[in-house]
């Protein structure tokens, strides 16, 4: 989507009227009706929004009064004269609300992407385009031509066999899946995949996020088998890890442990007083 958000319209500046009189134009400068045409076509849909800056003010979002701020001659000023006002913003909500919902129900985006979308509104979830416009985790692919998952009982070794994925050829799209919500640890280091865990889960379906891998790439999670997830996973290679219970359950003891020292509020004090005293492994398994 094209969004022209200006105290202008497009057809109010032109380099033949820069030439005459030396106005670059108002926010975008430099920027005309003929330049607008050539990149148009480029977007599916545009949005233009000409807003009216006379009258508006900063206003202190502390306190909600006018604000002032220096000039670059030095003197304060109350007025605006460049920044879209909130007036503005609200314009512009309504003007893009029906066009998105116009291109999210576009038969190229299916219901449970179209449904992902909309539950990250609040905290948007970073999508990258491939070169065909499709949406992804990652652009980035590996050698192998298949899809991959790694599908594993938690502490039962999931990570370990990534590595050996990654090892023969596919690429590690850092997302971890699960039944109704997705992780997202593109990016991050292994503290922080302990101690962010909360703020790095997403409201993304295992339904929609496998659609979002392309060929070379491979995710993991936990999922229960049903019928509709191998439906899901049809064209994947999947790999399976399983492990003893007792072993998987004094693993993910420590490994919540661990979670717990990094992000304290992750449980309720009543509900993490298993890791409390001495020997809180041997406490928790009895």
């Amino acid at each position: 989507m094209l969004l022209w958000v200006s105290p202008r319209g497009p057809g109010e500046w032109s380099a033949e009227l820069a030439t005459q009189t030396g106005n670059f134009g108002t926010f975008p400068q430099l920027v005309g009706e003929d330049t607008y045409a050539q990149i148009s076509p480029l977007f599916d849909q545009s949005v233009e929004v000409v807003h009216d800056l006379l009258g508006t003010r900063f206003l202190s979002r502390f306190t909600g009064l006018p604000c002032p701020f220096v000039e670059p001659t030095g003197a304060l000023s109350l007025s605006n004269r460049y920044y879209p006002p909130q007036s503005t913003q609200d314009q512009l909500l309504q003007a893009v609300a029906p066009v998105v919902e116009t291109l999210l129900s576009q038969e190229c985006l299916s219901q449970p992407v179209r449904t992902a979308i909309l539950n990250t509104a609040d905290r948007p979830f970073v999508f990258e385009m491939d070169e065909k416009g499709h949406l992804c985790f990652t652009t980035l692919s590996g050698k192998r031509p298949e899809k991959a998952f790694v599908n594993s009982l938690p502490k039962a070794g999931t990570y370990f066999l990534g590595e050996i994925l990654s090892e023969l050829g596919w690429r590690n799209s850092d997302i971890h899946m699960s039944p109704f919500s997705l992780t997202d640890y593109r990016g991050r280091s292994l503290d922080e995949k302990l101690s962010k865990a909360r703020q790095l889960s997403y409201p993304i379906g295992f339904d929609a996020s496998v659609q979002f891998l392309k060929p070379g790439q491979f995710s993991v999670g936990h999922i229960a088998f049903s019928g509709r997830n191998r439906k899901l996973l049809n064209n994947f290679k999947v790999l399976l890890a399983v492990r003893r219970w007792r072993d998987c359950l004094a693993s993910f003891m420590y490994f919540e442990a661990k979670r717990i020292a990094l992000d304290p509020q992750r449980f309720a004090a009543e509900k993490s007083a298993w890791v409390s005293g001495e020997t809180p492994q041997e406490k928790f398994i009895g």
